[in-house]
């Protein structure tokens, strides 16, 4: 069907006008009214997606599928618990319809409160008594028992889920091992890392993948997005090349509308989250006097403006988090003269709170972390500078105070380019590695109260200066942290491979890996990232690129990236 095809590659308004024909040629078929809903649903107008989507369902009431639509135009339209109650009217018609179970279980676990946590775990457990072979729900479930301190309903699932699967690459055959052991002694507080890299290792498999477009709603991929083969068949690729032939990324800027929203201007900063609280990833993005968000919807972005960011000078970074724990994501900004940050309303909209938190004198950044250095439940702020680093300890009650001397963070007083956190020692505690321009680069291991000892001379890294960018990845999936590490123009790129007992050593295959041009100019400083992503934005030299590819989300802020060959194991 020609409708179709035009929803397919998101041509939203050559599809309105088919569906619109289709409607008045068979007014007593349901697929027109809901086709045309789902138009308006990628449009973001909720209004008519849900009068289609009305229409639809007095024609064909009992089709729970319908029914998931509306669902999905009520919460888009922020009308969660209007949701919740139609999903749950629904079951009470179709107790087992899978997608409805799934769809109401994340409803219900988005919203924090206790007893919804207790409804969405019913509803998992309905749902895995549903679709028994559905390895995707029967780990959410798993998950979602671990926060329960529900250790031997956990065990048990995780064991049938052990069963359940085939084959598993060795590493995550031992991470399953490794949290089912933690289970078994009723440990819910230290599986979480164990089970979250078994689920990095399943995610990427047919069964995994099968199962999960088992659960997915109505509303499709984005356009452009490639999936991953769902056959249930699993072939080992013995030639590498084989594989990254088939991984290919699709040019869909101008299908978002961001090449027209981002013309002209040279982006510094990019910070990508879901700050609305809708269910899509959207952007911050910073240039030479100001910056914007790009709220995402239904297939495209639209510019939002935002107030706060005079005389910060050129973005260099941005990062989303929320510092106040009040369940919205805030924004820091960082330009070369001073820091804002902007505290999410929860409306849509930030306000300036930079003052008021304690940071009216903290000063420009290259990079910005947040990170919970003291696990008190609070995050905490770093700042590479080119003055001496700075640490602000979060209070929990709105402000920071600068902690950068008693941390042992504040560096040796020279140009840091970079700062990237992880557990690189896997001793259950964050450290923070940074790159330095004029020194060499620092790795600061975590002593807990507070304190930090850079360790980077003992840990193999400590020659390496003239740096620019670092990105942290398991990239030959041994489960531990390795680090990439970018020169400034002239310099050398350097791959590390973490041996798993706090050192590293160099991978000397780097050079095969990418090569990076432009380092030296005088535009925004490039930074790069391990993770490969349903979409890559490439912003600078006026044009903003995005493309998709069938990973998770990462952000490229980089001018003048050429990728090569990828390293093989």
């Amino acid at each position: 069907m020609l409708g179709q095809a035009y929803l397919d590659e998101n041509r939203l308004e050559e599809a309105e006008a088919q569906f619109a024909t289709l409607v008045r040629l068979a007014p007593n078929q349901a697929a027109g009214y809901v086709n045309l809903g789902l138009v308006y649903l990628r449009m973001g107008r909720y209004d008519r997606a849900e009068a289609e989507i009305q229409r639809a369902l007095r024609v064909s009431p009992d089709d729970p599928d319908i029914g998931l639509i509306l669902a999905a135009v009520y919460q888009l339209a922020g009308r969660e618990r209007q949701a919740r109650e139609f999903l749950e009217r629904g079951l009470e018609r179709v107790p087992r319809h899978a997608k409805s179970l799934y769809a109401l279980a994340n409803l219900y676990a988005r919203s924090g409160d206790p007893r919804s946590s207790v409804r969405a775990e019913e509803l998992l457990e309905a749902l895995v008594g549903a679709a028994p072979a559905n390895v995707a729900a029967r780990l959410d479930l798993v998950e979602l028992l671990v926060r329960h301190e529900r250790a031997d309903r956990a065990t048990m699932h995780l064991e049938e889920l052990q069963r359940q699967i085939p084959e598993l690459p060795s590493d995550g055959e031992r991470f399953l091992e490794q949290a089912l052991q933690v289970l078994r002694r009723s440990q819910t507080d230290a599986v979480a890392t164990p089970l979250r890299r078994f689920r990095d290792f399943l995610s990427v498999t047919p069964l995994y993948q099968a199962s999960i477009r088992e659960l997915w709603g109505p509303q499709g991929e984005p356009a452009g997005v490639p999936t991953l083969t769902f056959s249930p068949i699993s072939v080992e690729v013995r030639e590498p090349a084989a594989v990254l032939a088939g991984i290919h990324f699709t040019d869909v800027t101008s299908e978002t509308r961001l090449d027209a929203l981002t013309a002209g201007v040279s982006i510094g900063a990019l910070a990508a989250a879901d700050y609305d609280g809708d269910g899509d990833v959207d952007l911050y993005i910073g240039w030479q006097d100001g910056g914007a968000l790009l709220t995402y919807h239904s297939g495209t972005f639209a510019l939002q403006p935002i107030d706060g960011l005079a005389d910060l000078g050129p973005s260099h970074a941005a990062a989303f988090a929320d510092y106040d724990n009040d369940g919205w994501l805030d924004l820091l900004v960082a330009g070369t003269q001073r820091i804002a940050l902007l505290k999410n309303t929860g409306e849509g909209r930030f306000r300036d709170v930079t003052r008021t938190a304690g940071l009216g004198d903290a000063p420009g950044a290259h990079a910005v972390l947040f990170v919970d250095a003291d696990h008190d439940g609070d995050l905490d702020l770093y700042l590479a500078t080119t003055t001496g680093n700075r640490f602000y300890r979060n209070h929990l009650d709105g402000t920071f105070t600068d902690q950068s001397e008693p941390s042992g963070l504040s560096g040796a007083g020279g140009v840091s380019r970079d700062a990237a956190m992880g557990d690189f020692d896997e001793d259950g505690d964050i450290d923070v590695f940074v790159v330095n321009q004029d020194a060499s680069n620092a790795l600061y291991a975590n002593q807990r109260g507070g304190r930090f000892q850079d360790v980077a001379g003992a840990s193999g890294l400590a020659p390496e200066g003239g740096s620019r960018a670092v990105a942290v990845g398991d990239y030959n999936n041994d489960g531990f942290l390795d680090l990439f590490v970018a020169a400034a123009a002239g310099g050398r790129h350097a791959l590390y491979r973490n041996r798993g007992d706090g050192t590293f050593e160099s991978d000397r295959r780097s050079s095969a890996m990418v090569g990076f041009g432009c380092f030296g100019t005088t535009g925004p400083m490039p930074t790069i990232t391990f993770s490969s992503g349903w979409w890559v934005c490439v912003p600078g030299a006026g044009r903003t690129i995005i493309s998709a590819s069938a990973r998770k989300w990462s952000s490229e802020p980089a001018t003048c990236i050429r990728c090569g060959s990828s390293l093989t194991r």
